[in-house]
């Protein structure tokens, strides 16, 4: 059976200390490029997707209603 790279992929990043560390890797580049596509590719593994992704920080909504 042939598995699908980008399937694969997602399973393994909807790991949160495996996206963490994606993302920490991506950061090094120090390329804005290179860092919305690992945000991108992390958002996508989610089940909900951005929404799943936003659910995982339960403390946003604090933080954005202080500048509103």
């Amino acid at each position: 059976m042939t598995r699908d790279v980008r399937t694969t992929h997602g399973e393994h990043l909807r790991n949160p200390q495996v996206a963490a560390e994606y993302l920490n890797l991506a950061l090094q580049e120090d390329d804005s490029g290179i860092v919305l596509m690992a945000l991108l590719n992390i958002a996508e593994a989610q089940e909900e997707g951005i929404e799943g992704l936003v659910a995982c920080f339960p403390n946003h909504n604090k933080r954005i209603k202080k500048y509103e």
